[in-house]
């Protein structure tokens, strides 16, 4: 894609739609010597049908979920890091009519991720374009909101599609669109795609994009194909995407990795010390153990189990200390008395 650069800080509304308009204009003219083998032959018409062809299969480029992005070299997959670097790279990437201006959150642990687009201004829409059989006409201001609509909620397909790629525990993709006008900032939709209804949708034809959305229960207004202002249902800040576990300092947080643990610990040593039972103790055992076998007699259901569990606990327990067991046994500390430790 191709960018202009402004040497200015801050610019007039008017000086930025300037600047998407003729950025566009750019990328049309590069999308046209790219598509067309030889300029001759070519007319203003094909390029119009070109661009509109573009604005309506951008999903398109994305493959499916089945398809997931490469890890790089020594990277660890999955890991947080490894996951944003593949959205980015994978979004900067897509060949877009326009310009994409957009920021991420991601929580890759409980597998979520939020990101947030800047939508084009329909004012920045070509003033002529392809109409399917009516050829190239003028566009009137309707014409232009209806394009911006459509070519948002694509948009929004795409970033989702691009983030679900990146890594299979990536479970929830929050995207919402916003607008910033001279006086306001408007927020056209949020909407919270999941990856198992995401992975039955055909990017290669999205065409009714309100049938397309409607198994996510965005929130937006789309009324004669114009998205209208709703109120923002999420914040990039949320714990979800954001946990503040994240930001805690290294040398105060509790948290460690499994395998920085391992490298502190000793190996493992395993001591098995046999202590017998004294004469009283192995009677009172037998006793218990006669009676355990008596209490489960035909115990052979599925439902007997916990009554098996429960008798196979009490022997166990009388293993452990007989006073458990049973409370008043006279020779109880016998266990330790008779086995003095050296």
């Amino acid at each position: 894609m191709l960018y202009l650069k402004v040497a200015e800080r801050r610019i007039s509304y008017q000086a930025k739609l300037a600047v998407i308009s003729i950025e566009a204009a750019l990328n049309a003219v590069r999308f046209a010597c790219m598509y067309f083998e030889s300029p001759e032959g070519v007319t203003v018409d094909d390029c119009y049908l070109l661009s509109h062809n573009l604005l309506q299969s951008i999903c398109a480029q994305s493959p499916g979920l089945d398809e997931p992005i490469e890890d790089e070299e020594g990277e660890r997959p999955d890991g947080e890091w490894a996951v944003r670097r593949k959205i980015s790279q994978t979004i900067e990437s897509l060949q877009l009519p326009y310009r994409l201006d957009w920021s991420l959150r991601s929580n890759v642990k409980d597998g979520n991720v939020s990101i947030d687009v800047e939508l084009t201004p329909s004012r920045a829409f070509a003033k002529s374009a392809h109409v399917d059989g009516l050829g190239t006409v003028e566009t009137t201001r309707d014409m232009r909101r209806a394009a911006a609509s459509a070519y948002a909620l694509r948009v929004a397909i795409l970033m989702a599609a691009t983030a679900f790629r990146a890594s299979k525990k990536v479970l929830h993709v929050w995207v919402a669109g916003s607008l910033e006008t001279p006086s306001h900032r408007w927020c056209y939709y949020t909407v919270d795609f999941d990856r198992w209804r995401f992975s039955r949708l055909d990017l290669a034809h999205v065409d009714d994009l309100e049938a397309a959305m409607r198994p996510f229960v965005p929130n937006m207004r789309l009324e004669h194909g114009f998205l209208k202002p709703v109120e923002r249902t999420f914040s990039p800040s949320e714990r979800r995407f954001c946990p503040p576990a994240r930001y805690e300092a290294v040398s105060l947080s509790a948290r460690r990795l499994k395998g920085d643990v391992l490298r502190d610990l000793p190996g493992k040593t395993e001591i098995v010390l046999r202590v017998p039972l004294g004469p009283a103790e192995a009677s009172a055992y037998e006793a218990c153990r006669r009676r355990a076998v008596e209490a489960l007699e035909g115990a052979s259901r599925p439902e007997d189990r916990m009554r098996i569990l429960a008798e196979l606990t009490r022997l166990r327990r009388f293993c452990c200390h007989p006073s458990l067991v049973v409370p008043d046994f006279p020779a109880a500390a016998r266990l330790f008395t008779d086995c003095p430790l050296r």
